[in-house]
């Protein structure tokens, strides 16, 4: 029924009609004066037939008019070419019937447009307003040939925006985009569209936005330091693109940057000129990311751990515990710590120190995921045994896990598992080494040992103790040395008689009692001088023997000697006499020389001896008598 009657308004118009419309002011959806725009006539068939500008709501020329035609207006002065190739934004269309019911029919003198005033309200995130920031908006398709409008928030944070050149409040339906700058850079952008024919209150359209800025924050870990942000490519009110440099400080769980910085998606970079971790002094970095990243990781913890525990699972509260960062312990407890720090992203890469009960030191990197670092190491009881070459750990040789531990015998130490160490037996100026991965296990090394005994016997297999004998290198006794412990090898056993070496090779095994006889060929020679009677001779002069051994005797007797071939040359009585013999190990030699033209005077001498021995008998028999008396 409604559009009926909007029909048949339109028919009466187009009847009373002339040839040009009496279209003298066109005004925006508050009545008040259109600031610019651009009034064009059109056939059905959206051929142009005329355009006319309009500006502070009035209209400069005169519009041919005919049944058919078709009124239009668009914001802004814009051309033919302009319109054909799409740019218009139509803020009136008498070819739509609700236009010309809301807005006012063609032929009227005065028509209304869907132009409406703006105000903009700037808050940030805690809904507090931002006084003195300028908004500016511009037409989403020509970047604001066809609209640029701006206004400056008052106290309340809202701002009234006009556009340029103007001064009211007038935007178009269409879609906009939207800066504001707060402290003369850009601090938020985004984009508002405005609907052709939208519900307006009385007082005009309105568009909040909240900025978030960002002052201080607050920050975990215990870090302390200062430095600046550097904010790249920031956009100025003046249009011109810069740096920004932002100081700031870091302490008692607060950052506190110098100026309030907007939160864009924008490139920075974040330079800690003084930093201190746990107390320590940390070398200054310099980090680069968008300014939400720098500041999250400003504001941003890590959970840091570092256990020991045994195979069971248990905590080894013995073991010492430190977090490292550098050379510095930021953190440290007995078997476990976890402490919440600063990134290692900002502050530089943590490491786990544990210190065994025994000493043992070892510096672990930690594995880090979901913001957490840890470090859990496992302890492993380790024994190692000193043991000779009979498999008996020997309490007084010594033993070490390098590093970590020394002893005698035997020692037991708590090691990282897994990890490797070198473990090194010392005895008999023998050192023995090996490398393990450890593990609750005993770890044995063998110093290759055996026992080596000597002795020596002459050629009737009696010990001499009366001659020595010696292990070179190791030891020495009379007759028999040892057994003594040496290190399984070559050995040389040898003894010095007669004036001469006798010795013997031996290969001593590992483990095992070796026994060296050496043997020296002796025999016996008894030597006997007789006459050509076969009777002893009393006066032997001398008694020469040559052979392997040389012997010059001064009588007749029993002599040892070593085996062999000898010539025995005898003098008696002035005459002499030699004979040859040989002699076999372990036998007894009788040798009797007849030393010939010494019969004569064996008896002489033999008489000579019997009248002596009887004067002898008679003094004896007399001293007797004597005596008895």
């Amino acid at each position: 029924m409604q559009l009926a009657r909007l029909g048949v308004v339109l028919l009466l118009a187009i009847a009373l009609s002339a040839a040009t419309l009496p279209l003298k002011e066109v005004r925006d959806w508050n009545d008040r004066p259109l600031l610019t725009g651009t009034a064009v006539v059109l056939k059905p068939g959206g051929e142009v037939v005329a355009i006319t500008y309009i500006t502070e709501g009035k209209v400069e020329g005169e519009l041919p008019w005919e049944p058919g035609y078709i009124l239009k207006i668009a914001w802004g002065h814009l051309t033919i070419d302009d319109i054909k190739r799409g740019l218009a934004t139509w803020i009136y269309d008498s070819s739509n019937l609700w236009d010309v019911a809301g807005l006012g029919n063609p032929v009227f003198p005065k028509i209304l447009t869907y132009v409406y005033p703006l105000t903009v309200t700037v808050q940030d995130r805690d809904h507090r307003p931002l006084p003195g920031c300028r908004i500016r908006l511009v037409d989403a398709v020509t970047g604001g040939r066809l609209y640029s409008g701006e206004g400056e928030t008052g106290s309340d944070g809202s701002a009234i925006i006009v556009p340029r050149l103007g001064a009211i409040s007038q935007i178009p339906p269409g879609q906009f985009s939207v800066e504001v700058y707060c402290g003369d850079i850009l601090a938020a952008k985004g984009s508002i569209t405005i609907d052709r024919g939208v519900a307006v209150p009385a007082f005009g359209l309105h568009v909040s936005m909240v900025i978030d800025f960002v002052r201080s924050l607050p920050i975990v870990g215990g870090i302390y330091g200062e430095g600046y942000l550097i904010l790249r490519g920031v956009k100025f009110v003046n249009g011109s693109i810069g740096d920004v440099t932002v100081p700031f400080r870091a302490g008692d769980r607060v950052l506190v940057l110098e100026r309030e910085v907007p939160l864009l998606n924008q490139s920075a970079v974040l330079h800690l000129t003084r930093l201190s971790v746990g107390g320590f002094h940390q070398p200054g970095r310099q980090l680069s990311g968008t300014l939400a990243e720098l500041l999250a990781l400003l504001s941003s913890s890590e959970q840091v751990s570092v256990t020991v525990v045994d195979r069971g699972g248990a905590v080894r509260k013995e073991w010492h515990v430190e977090v490292l960062l550098g050379n510095n312990a930021v953190a440290y407890g007995q078997g476990r710590v976890e402490v919440m720090l600063p990134p290692s992203a900002l502050v530089g890469e943590y490491k786990a120190r544990v210190i065994s009960p025994s000493g043992l030191m070892k510096e672990i990197p930690l594995s880090t995921s979901d913001g957490r670092a840890e470090a859990v190491v496992t302890a492993v009881v380790v024994t190692v045994q000193a043991v000779d070459g009979f498999g008996e750990v020997r309490r007084d040789w010594e033993v070490e896990i390098v590093g970590v531990a020394k002893g005698a015998g035997e020692i037991s130490a708590e090691l990282v598992e897994g990890d490797v160490y070198e473990a090194k037996a010392r005895a008999l100026g023998f050192v023995n080494s090996t490398k393990f991965n450890a593990s609750d296990a005993v770890i044995r090394i063998k110093i290759p040992t055996s026992r080596l005994a000597a002795r020596v016997v002459d050629g009737f297999g009696v010990v001499r103790s009366d001659w020595n004998v010696e292990i070179r290198g190791v030891a020495r006794g009379n007759g028999e040395v040892g057994p003594v412990e040496v290190l399984a090898g070559r050995y040389v056993v040898a003894t010095s008689v007669f004036g001469r070496e006798f010795s013997q090779t031996v290969d001593v095994p590992v483990g095992k009692v070796v026994n060296v006889t050496l043997d020296v060929p002796t025999a016996r020679l008894n030597v006997s001088v007789v006459d050509e009677n076969k009777k002893p001779i009393a006066n032997v002069t001398s008694v020469e023997i040559s052979g392997p051994v040389n012997l010059l005797l001064n009588a007749p007797g029993d002599v040892e000697l070593l085996a062999g071939v000898y010539t025995v040359r005898v003098t008696a009585l002035g005459k002499s006499a030699s004979a040859e013999v040989s002699l076999e190990p372990g036998k007894v030699a009788n040798l009797v020389i007849v030393t010939p033209g010494t019969a004569a005077q064996s008896k002489v001498d033999l008489l000579l001896v019997v009248a002596v021995a009887a004067v002898g008998v008679a003094v004896a028999i007399y001293v007797v008598a004597t005596r008895k008396r």
